[in-house]
């Protein structure tokens, strides 16, 4: 099972993405955030396999939330 987390400060798109990614085979979110603030931690404590990253959201510059995110244990892949 390949676990996701969705980042968007839309919630009209986070909930579109996350109805598109629960219908496959294998692929589970297991969290939403819709600022970067705290966005590590979530993808950490969720123990993600991916995060799916809006360039543009409150909080941190995307650029640098993506070397955070992948400094933790789980070490997730960023889709921007």
């Amino acid at each position: 099972m390949i676990r996701v987390v969705v980042a968007d400060d839309h919630p009209l798109l986070r909930e579109g993405l996350r109805r598109v990614l629960d219908r496959q085979t294998g692929i589970e979110v297991v969290a939403e955030a819709e600022r970067g603030d705290g966005l590590p931690g979530l993808a950490q404590d969720s123990r993600a396999d991916v995060v799916v990253l809006d360039i543009e959201m409150p909080g941190p510059d995307f650029l640098e939330l993506i070397p955070s995110i992948r400094a933790g244990k789980s070490r997730p892949r960023v889709l921007v």
